[in-house]
C-alpha cells in the first residue's frame, strides 16, 4: 500500500513540475514576443491627414509640399528633409501622396506623386513618402568627416537617441522615373544594355559622421550583366549594415547622364522604416 501511495505522489510531483516548466515556457515565449515588439518601431503613415491635401492625379499630396516655411515632415520619431520654391511651383526633399496613378502622364510636373505599386507599402491608395533626390556625388563620401545635411536633398533624422539600429525600409519607382527608364522622353533616354538606376544609402551617426565606409545600395532598374529588372512593386531593403545610425542620407545613381546631371527623373518612393530601440 505504501509503495502504491509513494508511486501515485511521484506521479502528481512530476506531473505539477512538468505543469510548472509548461508554464514558464509559454510565459517566457509571451514575454520575448513582448519585448521585441517592444524594441521595434516603423514608420507609420496610416495615421497622416491627407484629406486637405492638394490634388494630384489618383489621390492627395501633402498640403505644405509648396510652402517655404515648412522646413522638415515630422512623423512620429522621424523628420525628413523638405524644402520649396513656391513662386516657381518647385519642391525637394520628402513628401506624402497616396496617389493611386501609375499611368503615363502628359505632364507630369502637375502630376508627380504617383506610385508604381499604385501605393503604399500597405496597399492601393494607402500613403507614401515620394522623395524628389539628386544625383550621388562625384566625390566619394569618406568617414571621419563631418557633413553639412543641409547641402543635401534627401535625409531622414531619427529623434529618438535610443534607436540602436535601422533594420529594413522599403523602395518603389515613381511613374515618372518608370516612363523614363522604360520610355523616355524629350530629356530622358530608354534605358538599355548596361544601364542602371539605383537608390544609394549613407548611415550617419550623432555628429554626422559615416557610420560605413560604404552605403547600402538597391538597384530599381538594372540592365546590367544579362538583367532586364524594373521594378513595379514595393522592395524590402535590409540597411543594418549601417549600423547605430541618427540620420539616413538618400542619393539616386543613373546611367542615363547630360551635360547638366541626370537625365532620369530623380525620384524614389519610401515606406516602412523599421528601427529597433
Amino acid at each position: 500500500m505504501n509503495i502504491r501511495l509513494n508511486t501515485i505522489k511521484a506521479w502528481s510531483i512530476r506531473l505539477f513540475l512538468l505543469a510548472t516548466t509548461a508554464t514558464l515556457v509559454v510565459s517566457c515565449d509571451r514575454n520575448d514576443e513582448l519585448i521585441a515588439a517592444e524594441k521595434s518601431i516603423r514608420l507609420d503613415l496610416s495615421t497622416f491627414n491627407l484629406s486637405d491635401g492638394g490634388d494630384t492625379a489618383g489621390g492627395k499630396v501633402w498640403k505644405e509640399t509648396y510652402s517655404e516655411t515648412t522646413p522638415t515632415l515630422d512623423i512620429g520619431i522621424f523628420k525628413f528633409s523638405h524644402s520649396a520654391n513656391a513662386s516657381w511651383n518647385y519642391w525637394t526633399g520628402f513628401t506624402i501622396s497616396n496617389s493611386s496613378d501609375n499611368t503615363k502622364q502628359t505632364n507630369f510636373v502637375q502630376n508627380q506623386f504617383g506610385a508604381m505599386p499604385q501605393g503604399g507599402a500597405n496597399g492601393k491608395g494607402t500613403p507614401f513618402l515620394v522623395a524628389y533626390s539628386q544625383q550621388i556625388p562625384s566625390e566619394k563620401l569618406v568617414t571621419n568627416k563631418a557633413y553639412d545635411l543641409s547641402t543635401y536633398k534627401t535625409y531622414v533624422e531619427i529623434t529618438d537617441d535610443n534607436i540602436s539600429s535601422v533594420k529594413t525600409l522599403n523602395l518603389a519607382l515613381s511613374p515618372w522615373t518608370y516612363y523614363n527608364i522604360t520610355e523616355g522622353d524629350a530629356y530622358a533616354r530608354k534605358f538599355t544594355k548596361g544601364d542602371f538606376y539605383a537608390v544609394h544609402i549613407y548611415g550617419l551617426d550623432s555628429n554626422k559622421k559615416l557610420t560605413s565606409a560604404e552605403p547600402v545600395t538597391y538597384y530599381l532598374a538594372d540592365f546590367r550583366n544579362g538583367e532586364n529588372k524594373v521594378d513595379t512593386s514595393w522592395q524590402s531593403v535590409n540597411v543594418s549594415k549601417l549600423g547605430k545610425v541618427k540620420y539616413l542620407l538618400f542619393f539616386v545613381e543613373t546611367t542615363d547622364v547630360g551635360k547638366y546631371g541626370a537625365n532620369t527623373a530623380t525620384y524614389f518612393l519610401l515606406d516602412n522604416i523599421n528601427v529597433v530601440k
